[in-house]
């Protein structure tokens, strides 16, 4: 979900960050799962994608944790794990009421965004919030919008109004009667670069995360082709997973599994087998639970601590 929560949002203008570090933040934000999370993040793909050095994502990673920003841990030798700190979105109605930025807005696929220096975009990202919020155009009374913005972003007079001059390219900026009124301007997004949707992100990048830790390429029609059968399958899945017999990171269980099988080149259909070959034994073993009248798994549902189903499907597996 490509969302930053108000109360993130805040923390990421009282940490003064620097451009890059900026730049990192809201590039990993673009594959946070509804729970705030990223999984498999590898330094030589963020510094392709934002043309950074190696010194400059670690740094700018380092930073992020730092400032409290970000939890990050070694799940895997090559890539992080990353939480973003209180950016759980799992509860859409409390994130709607406390209000948010959304970085899947066209804003930020512009190119004038992109030059924006850092502070111009954290002031770009507080007027895309008002502007979102309710009415197309913004209003508030000139002095008092120009002390929020010296408070927010720790300068003076001077740096602010040369700030809204930046943005006027990005937005329209007027005064009247001594109101600003603020609106983003129409035509600034890459429609392009909007089309993907969250899931579609998220689900991409978990493939590519599972490729890079097995080492196993990806063209971007199989990683595409792969990260849809998570959809396809979407029911079977979240059923096995509320079983505990598959994992959370599905693609990383699944393309591990298969692993042998690629040789070295990720192959949707094959993977597609392999999923359809656990549902199977997941549905038998279902069956004979079911079957065999036992209490643990009568509704396959409220486990217990017997390992029944773990047992039932060691016995297919034998078979």
């Amino acid at each position: 979900m490509r969302k930053i929560r108000a109360s993130v949002l805040r923390k990421v203008e009282e940490s003064r960050l620097t451009n890059k570090e900026l730049t990192v933040f809201l590039h990993i934000c673009q594959y946070q799962t509804d729970a705030g999370t990223v999984s498999g993040i590898y330094y030589k793909d963020i510094c392709n994608a934002l043309k950074i050095s190696n010194q400059s994502f670690y740094s700018s990673l380092y930073r992020l944790r730092d400032c409290g920003l970000i939890n990050l841990w070694k799940a895997d030798k090559i890539d992080w794990d990353i939480q973003i700190i209180g950016n759980d979105c799992t509860d859409i109605e409390s994130v709607k009421k406390e209000g948010y930025l959304s970085v899947a807005d066209g804003l930020f696929a512009s190119e004038k965004f992109r030059k924006l220096k850092a502070n111009e975009k954290v002031m770009a990202m507080r007027l895309l919030v008002y502007c979102r919020s309710g009415q197309r155009t913004y209003k508030e009374a000139k002095a008092s919008f120009l002390d929020k913005m010296k408070k927010m972003l720790g300068c003076g007079l001077r740096a602010v109004k040369k700030y809204l001059t930046a943005l006027k390219e990005l937005f329209y900026i007027g005064i009247k009667d001594k109101m600003y009124l603020i609106t983003i301007r129409r035509g600034v997004a890459d429609r392009v670069w909007r089309a993907p949707t969250d899931t579609e992100l998220e689900l991409g990048h978990k493939v590519h995360a599972a490729c890079n830790r097995n080492k196993i390429n990806e063209s971007d029609a199989a990683k595409r082709d792969t990260a849809e059968l998570a959809k396809q399958y979407r029911q079977d899945i979240a059923e096995m997973q509320k079983a505990g017999v598959l994992p959370e990171d599905i693609f990383g269980y699944l393309i591990g599994k298969a692993r042998d099988g690629l040789a070295g080149k990720l192959n949707p259909k094959y993977i597609h087998k392999v999923l359809r070959n656990e549902i199977a034994n997941f549905q038998r073993a279902k069956k004979m639970a079911v079957a065999s009248g036992t209490q643990a798994f009568q509704n396959f549902t409220g486990r217990t601590n017997n390992n029944y189903m773990e047992k039932v499907l060691a016995q297919w597996s034998m078979m």
